[in-house]
């Protein structure tokens, strides 16, 4: 998981953890948890739900939480 490209969308969109993890349904502690982490700790609803705080297009979530390694894209 790219946690740096994480933290700018929420940071860019003026969000702190604490609204994040309300949304997700978590503790602030457990988000801080999930997004410092090298490896993706959120489960499909949860990814599902930044996608639509952060707006995040397919190429972005591939980046930040499969690390470039879903099919999709420019590839030929």
């Amino acid at each position: 998981m790219n946690k740096l490209e994480l933290k700018g969308k929420r940071v860019s969109k003026g969000l702190k953890q604490s609204d994040v993890a309300i949304e997700l349904g978590i503790t602030a502690k457990t988000f801080c948890v999930y997004e410092n982490s090298d490896r993706c700790k959120f489960d499909l609803d949860q990814i599902k739900e930044l996608s639509r705080l952060y707006c995040l297009n397919l190429d972005d979530i591939n980046i930040i939480f499969f690390d470039k390694q879903l099919p999709i894209g420019n590839e030929k």
